[in-house]
């Protein structure tokens, strides 16, 4: 029984040494992830071009001031593109589209008239990003407004 208990002892420091690391683990793998959503937000900040970003189910997650100054909305509130934009502007018909294909959009050119009546002609780009087993996760939505009317 001695050797049983000597056994049990080992095999709990063991484990308590492993829970230590993984503790270890999880908090680097935490700062990573919060020095990678600062250096985002950052960016963001200081682009001239709209920037917004969306999470797998459409809601609206950061927004950068020079995307709520093209757009004129109210990108404060939690929620989806569709309550944004409307559900037939012709940038929620963009981001529906990218969602709906998990594939991004390059140099899209589009009319928008805010809610204000400002009209703008914008130059999209949009990319989705996967979670680690490949789920779509997100899209981001770069916004530059474009000097003159669209193509299409």
């Amino acid at each position: 029984s001695a050797f049983l208990l000597a056994s049990l002892q080992g095999l709990v420091a063991t484990l308590k040494s492993r829970e230590k690391q993984s503790e270890a683990l999880l908090r680097e793998a935490e700062d990573r992830a919060d020095a990678s959503a600062r250096a985002l937000e950052t960016i963001g900040l200081a682009s001239s071009q709209g920037l917004m970003i969306f999470d797998r189910a459409g809601f609206l997650t950061q927004a950068n001031q020079a995307a709520r100054n093209v757009l004129d909305v109210d990108t404060w509130a939690r929620r989806r593109y569709l309550e944004i934009f409307g559900p037939d502007s012709p940038l929620a018909q963009v981001v529906r589209t990218c969602f709906e294909n998990a594939q991004g959009a390059q140099r899209v050119q589009i009319s928008y008239t805010s809610p204000s009546g400002r009209k703008h002609f914008l130059g999209l780009s949009l990319s989705p990003f996967h979670g680690r087993s490949g789920e779509l996760a997100g899209l981001v939505c770069i916004i530059a407004v474009m000097p003159t009317q669209p193509t299409r």
